[in-house]
């Protein structure tokens, strides 16, 4: 993990130096992603942002284009009013990082727009842990521990996630927070 972090912190700097530069790099490597998914019979996929929320359908659609047989996935704390669905290339599939301020309207709202939205939970007790709650108002999580390929999931989802943290070092969402039958 520490070397995926440096790797993302070493790209962002690099993108607020220079841009064009980190495109070519991408392009290398998407290039050689596709290569060796080629030769091993697996579909190509890649996440851009680690740790960063680059726009990359507005900075760098090219790539979308160029490398259309390619997924590619990531994370936002934009929500779908401030980056639209209906503004990303077909093959950029994004899920919304919950946010402490959000409500399970807001919730509610992302999933509708059909961008899955990702939440760090946190056990209602010690025998809890390792488990996820069933359901989020009327709609079925999904276990996000299980693999991080969101773009395998239906659209509009919710995904639930182990919170990870020592005490507090996170915000999660405690399921009895409160209660919207959506």
């Amino acid at each position: 993990m520490g070397s995926v972090r440096a790797c993302s912190i070493e790209r962002r700097e690099l993108w607020d130096i220079s841009p064009k530069a980190l495109i070519h790099i991408l392009k290398g490597e998407l290039r050689a992603l596709v290569t060796t998914a080629d030769n091993l019979g697996l579909r190509p996929a890649a996440r851009l942002n680690a740790t960063a929320d680059i726009f990359w359908e507005r900075k760098a659609p090219e790539l979308f284009a160029e490398f259309s047989r390619v997924t590619f996935y990531d994370y936002t704390k934009a929500p779908d009013r401030v980056r639209p669905r209906a503004e990303l290339p077909a093959n950029y599939h994004l899920t919304s990082s919950w946010s402490p301020s959000w409500t399970a309207a807001d919730v509610h709202a992302e999933c509708k727009a059909g961008r899955s939205v990702a939440i760090p939970f946190a056990p209602l007790a010690a025998e809890d842990r390792g488990t996820l709650p069933s359901k989020f108002g009327r709609r079925r999580i999904v276990d996000g521990d299980a693999h991080d390929l969101m773009f395998l999931h239906r659209r509009g989802s919710v995904i639930g996630l182990q919170f990870k943290g020592a005490g507090g070092a996170r915000p999660v969402f405690a399921p009895g927070a409160f209660a919207h039958p959506f």
